[in-house]
């Protein structure tokens, strides 16, 4: 029998291919949210002189956060924005109320998404909800 090149690597093919069936994984995978370290930058972070641990950094299109200092990790605060609001995740100041330290106001809002809509949102309990003060639809060159 005459062994060639050809005939050797169909053999070690077929010798080193899997003989069991793979099973199903059966555990659950629970999502979440990423912590930093996508694309993007953290273009300012805001810490509250009235109250110790609270802090808040914006990004340039990944949203904000709020810090967690018992986690010891950052949280987002506008993962709630669906597809059509998608274009606030650009985060271009964030504020915190100087009487009232769990009220923050934000103005958010990117060029090139949702048609250039730009927003001020407030909170009033340290980002966990937002509502919507003042909208712009239209984004205008100057």
């Amino acid at each position: 029998m005459k062994f060639t090149i050809k005939r050797i690597l169909i053999f070690f093919m077929v010798a080193l291919m899997p003989t069991t069936r793979a099973t199903a994984q059966t555990e659950c995978y629970e999502w979440s949210s990423l912590p930093f370290g996508g694309a993007g930058f953290v273009s300012g972070v805001i810490t509250c002189p009235q109250e110790a641990n609270v802090v808040y950094a914006r990004t340039d299109v990944g949203g904000a956060y709020r810090w967690d200092a018992e986690e010891e990790a950052w949280q987002p605060i506008t993962d709630f924005l669906g597809p059509d609001k998608v274009g606030l995740m650009g985060v271009e100041s964030l504020a915190i109320d100087p009487s009232s330290p769990n009220k923050v106001y934000m103005y958010c809002g990117t060029s090139y998404w949702n048609g250039g809509l730009s927003a001020i949102l407030c909170s009033e309990d340290y980002g966990q909800t937002w509502q919507q003060l003042a909208t712009v639809t239209e984004f205008f060159d100057v």
